[in-house]
């Protein structure tokens, strides 16, 4: 027997024995700890809604989660830790509008493909963002928010929780689509925002579902119109196409890993998943979020996520929205 001939024994049965360890690790899934790395601010809607799915997946894997908030830069920071992270199935990302979709419309590299890098579980939900108002505002809906706007010597100031964010492109699509002549004014987040509104230094807004809806409810604030889907928590409101403007959008939730997952783990998450949108206490507590239980399976994800990135492309290149 020659020296090369053992050596390819050798090497043969490391292969062997890598594979069957491999095998092991994929049948004992999880048996530690998942991370659900959220490039969202801890007490948004965004947040509320992974913590809510950590919650019902762990307790169908028989495993448990603990949450990562890791913020910053529209949510790139955490999606492109998230892309990095090893390939086991312990980090997993909720990928929202901004991070996925929008970002990679508005920046010309970014350190992650949002959809080559990861590896699709599936569609959680769907959910509007809403353009909203101080209730001394004289408008009531969008019509009226665009025909005020053009009365103004100066363009009406709408905020967001970020510049190149999904509310700063879908205030955009008002001005393109209705003509309205609005400025653009980034606040840090979501909570800065609500408390310029709340203090009448800013009087239009666009708010995630999650946040906007208890205010709207309590009577603080007014929802003018929804970007996205219509809402069962603001079934009154109408969306873009509901008030004449030519745009329609599914703003989606995604669960994501990075890329290369073994097929046994996305398959045992994607199960996951699917039985947690089913619970009926699972989907009332995002009704009330203001998201719509919306599942898709990950080759249909893959697909419609190409699909919205191209969308909102057109939306910030027609708006000349570039990175800061």
């Amino acid at each position: 027997m020659t020296k090369t001939f053992r050596l390819s024994r050798v090497l043969a049965g490391l292969v062997m024995l890598a594979s069957v360890a491999a095998l092991a690790q994929v049948k004992d899934y999880p048996n530690r700890p998942i991370k659900l790395l959220l490039p969202l601010s801890a007490g948004s809607g965004g947040d509320a809604l992974g913590r809510l799915i950590a919650e019902a997946m762990g307790k169908r894997l028989n495993g448990s989660f603990f949450v990562e908030n890791r913020v910053g830069a529209g949510g790139t920071i955490g999606a492109a830790q998230a892309a990095r992270a090893p390939n086991d199935g312990y980090t997993l990302t909720m990928g929202g509008m901004t991070s996925h979709i929008i970002a990679p419309a508005v920046y010309a590299k970014l350190p992650y493909d949002p959809v080559k890098d990861f590896t699709q579980i599936g569609r959680i939900g769907t959910a509007g963002v809403v353009v909203v108002s101080t209730i001394a505002f004289p408008a009531k809906d969008l019509k009226g928010l665009v025909a005020h706007s053009r009365t103004l010597d100066k363009p009406l100031q709408y905020a967001t929780w970020g510049h190149g964010s999904t509310g700063h492109l879908c205030g955009e699509v008002i001005v393109q689509k209705a003509g309205a002549k609005f400025d653009h004014v980034p606040f840090k987040s979501s909570s800065d925002l609500v408390t310029g509104l709340l203090g009448n230094h800013i009087n239009v807004a666009v708010l995630d579902m999650g946040t906007a809806s208890p205010l709207v409810k309590a009577g603080k604030i007014r929802a003018l119109g929804i970007c996205g889907t219509r809402s069962p928590s603001m079934p009154e409101v109408g969306t873009y196409p509901d008030q004449g403007i030519d745009f329609k959008s599914e703003l989606s939730w995604v669960l994501l890993a990075p890329g290369g997952l073994p097929v046994e783990v996305t398959l045992k998450l994607t199960d996951a998943l699917k039985e947690s949108l089913a619970d009926k206490g699972v989907a009332d507590r995002m009704l009330e979020l203001g998201i719509q239980p919306a599942y898709l399976p990950p080759a249909q994800l893959r697909h419609l996520m190409a699909e919205d990135v191209a969308t909102w492309r057109q939306v910030a290149e027609a708006a000349n929205v570039l990175p800061n």
